[in-house]
């Protein structure tokens, strides 16, 4: 599932026609070429999507760890790592349950080893605190360890289908612009 969210505001007090401001007309029209933008991706996306192991399920744990993985490392080099993880450690409980050494060793080679004790410690708290249930909210979500704005909004997106702006320096602006860019020179201020 692609979601996503754009969302401009402007405010002027310029009057056109009517009452109406100028920049609230341009806003209209700015709209219509976002939600044609948004449309283009998505249809983009269905056509071109890879078959990643962490899309099969809807399940937060799964996309978390996911996301935790994908952090400042290849699709590729991930793939292996999540499917032995999530084989070794089918549910949270089951990584809460598990010794921080076990968790290491299932993460050796990967590196950036904070990012696994930090999953494990929130496993620990999701398990012992909430019922094991992972939060639906951005907020309670983020105070988890290791959870910054990034892995919060991904999730919460992508788990639960919350409209979610996530920035992210891995797909520039200019990539995107140059697959999918409806906008003429001449339209642009």
């Amino acid at each position: 599932m692609l979601t996503s969210e754009i969302i401009i505001t402007h405010h002027s007090t310029r009057p056109c026609g009517g009452g109406i401001s100028k920049d609230i007309l341009l806003n209209l029209k700015q709209q219509a070429d976002i939600y044609l933008f948004q449309d283009k991706l998505t249809k983009w996306y269905h056509v071109h999507h890879r078959n990643l192991p962490w899309r099969e399920s809807h399940d937060p744990y799964h996309i978390w760890i996911s996301e935790v993985m994908l952090q400042q490392t290849q699709v590729k080099t991930v793939i292996p790592y999540f499917l032995n993880f999530i084989n070794r450690f089918p549910t949270l409980h089951d990584l809460a349950k598990s010794d921080l050494e076990t968790v290491l060793k299932m993460w050796e080679g990967f590196g950036y080893y904070a990012r696994a004790r930090n999953f494990h410690k929130a496993a620990n708290v999701i398990s012992k605190n909430l019922n094991g249930t992972i939060p639906d909210n951005f907020y309670r979500f983020k105070k988890l360890p290791g959870v910054g704005d990034y892995i919060g909004a991904a999730v919460q997106s992508i788990a639960f289908g919350y409209p979610m702006r996530v920035k992210t320096k891995k797909v520039p602006t200019y990539h995107i612009c140059n697959h999918f860019c409806i906008f003429s020179r001449d339209r642009i201020s």
